[in-house]
């Protein structure tokens, strides 16, 4: 069963890796948002360069099965498309903001919703 979803997003974006995390569980997959991995003040703290970052977002693009984008396609995500189109064969997801609700929006009603679909696949 697929289960892991990198998400891709420019990083003018991370205001939203929550509401990112929280759709896509909602959808039964555990997400991989890579601003909530490996924040930019670790990156900073270890003076690590752009090639570094990019080592691990490939690292952890090869453990997932799947990979979707949020948003506008900055030329960082555009590179983990082009390394997922070249590496992969599934189906990159594209995700427009409007379909994606923030994490206030997130009700009684879609929280149970969203823990008995992780439930169904066996996630929890």
């Amino acid at each position: 069963m697929d289960t892991l979803v990198y998400t891709a997003h420019s990083h003018l974006t991370i205001s939203r890796s929550v509401d990112i995390v929280l759709f896509v569980l909602s959808m039964g997959y555990i997400p991989i948002d890579p601003f909530l991995t490996l924040p930019h003040e670790v990156y900073d703290q270890l003076k690590l360069k752009e090639e570094d970052c990019w080592n691990v977002d490939t690292h952890l693009l090869k453990h997932c099965d799947g990979l979707w984008i949020f948003g506008d396609i900055t030329p960082g995500v555009s590179g983990e498309i082009a390394w997922w189109k070249k590496n992969r064969t599934k189906e990159v997801k594209y995700f427009v903001w409007d379909v994606i609700p923030k994490m206030g929006e997130y009700d009684e009603k879609r929280v149970k919703q969203t823990v008995k679909v992780l439930k169904k696949r066996g996630l929890l």
